[in-house]
């Protein structure tokens, strides 16, 4: 049989082949101790113990896979429940690297099966902020200390300084899956074109709807339609000056986060304007229709936009990696077009109002001279 791996990110083929060219076992152990020797520390006392039929070591000492002066005492078994249990690779269904949304760095994202959901719900419980430490071929890939019990079966491996190191500590943990030797075959490297052009493709579409959306609402709405353009460029820059500001990295999904944002402006922009014409039609004076129309939908906009809002929080907090990419844009997105259809647009409309010409919405009533009729 053969497999096909891709690795984004990564042009050096023999890294790539150190990465994932050995079976390698992966396991999770509790970290007693660390100590910095150049030689091999020794367990003075230690037992064994049966699981599964395998006679494993309680007690041993593994080097750090980046420095190798560095040694972790760990306990390969975990004693907590009913009966002693081991955590290893085959309970891991996934690990993706990802940026971290709540804070500096990057992130590292695993995924556990239901076996492994409950045996990491165990450790976690009994181990808070203590250290484990996930070991492959008798090195420490990582020792993160454990903050909070896991119950979900789904962990996140925080503080890693790059994307680079994120991205080999997750292909490193999924490649402690495999249960057989690789044998390469064939090896190639994609520069980044078919991903670029991607990206441009979805950004000048997202463009040229933009400026479709924009000469629709002149077109409709005349002098309001140009408010609701200046708000749309508005939110844009305020969501793209958030997104700069926290150094966020902008992914796929994020773009098209960004794009529904466009809308989310716009169709709270079109509700104001139809109330404010629906108040222009029974005769109040420009000035007076803006008000009223921005006082009765403030309502509808601000409970239309949380719904999405609290849509996005539990994508945020129930998926992981680009996923959340996509509602933390939508997010600040929404907050921002609240922002300027509320705000923005109303300090506009009103200061501009002497623009709106009434006679175009009034119905059954005839302007003339002296008065009307």
């Amino acid at each position: 049989s053969r497999v096909r791996v891709e690795i984004p990110g990564i042009s050096d083929t023999q890294r790539a082949e150190e990465l994932i060219g050995s079976k390698g076992k992966l396991y999770f152990a509790e970290v007693l101790e660390v100590v910095e020797s150049t030689t091999t520390p020794q367990i003075t006392r230690n037992r064994t113990i049966q699981i599964n039929g395998e006679q494993i070591e309680m007690y041993s000492y593994v080097r750090d896979s980046n420095n190798p002066n560095l040694w972790y005492r760990v306990k390969n078994v975990f004693e907590f429940g009913d009966s002693p249990f081991q955590i290893t690779g085959l309970v891991v269904t996934d690990a993706v690297a990802s940026l971290n949304s709540q804070g500096a760095g990057f992130v590292v994202n695993l995924n556990f099966n239901n076996e492994g959901r409950q045996k990491f719900e165990l450790a976690t419980a009994n181990l808070i902020n203590q250290r484990i430490a996930i070991i492959l071929d008798e090195e420490v890939i990582i020792a993160p200390v454990v903050r909070e019990r896991i119950s979900q079966g789904r962990a996140e491996i925080s503080g890693i300084e790059s994307m680079e190191e994120a991205q080999n500590i997750a292909v490193l943990i999924k490649s402690g899956n495999l249960p057989v030797d690789l044998v390469k075959f064939q090896e190639r490297t994609l520069g980044p074109t078919l991903g670029r052009d991607i990206v441009t493709t979805i950004i000048n579409a997202g463009i040229i709807g933009l400026i479709i959306v924009m000469i629709y609402m002149i077109i409709v709405y005349r002098w309001m339609g140009i408010i609701a353009d200046i708000a749309l460029v508005y939110n844009s820059l305020l969501l793209m000056g958030v997104l700069s500001w926290t150094g966020a990295i902008l992914t796929l999904p994020g773009i098209a986060g960004i794009i529904l944002t466009f809308g989310t402006t716009v169709d709270g922009n079109i509700i104001i304007y139809e109330r404010i014409k629906e108040e222009l039609r029974i005769g109040r004076p420009p000035l007076t229709a803006v008000k009223f129309g921005f006082n009765k939908v403030f309502s509808t906009i601000f409970d239309a936009n949380i719904t999405t809002i609290l849509a996005g929080l539990v994508l945020f907090f129930l998926t992981s990696g680009s996923i959340r990419g996509f509602s933390v844009t939508l997010i600040i997105g929404v907050l921002g077009a609240m922002f300027t259809n509320l705000v923005v647009s109303r300090l506009l409309l009103e200061s501009t109002s002497h623009f709106l010409k009434p006679e175009k919405y009034v119905k059954g009533i005839v302007v003339e001279k002296g008065g009307t009729k």
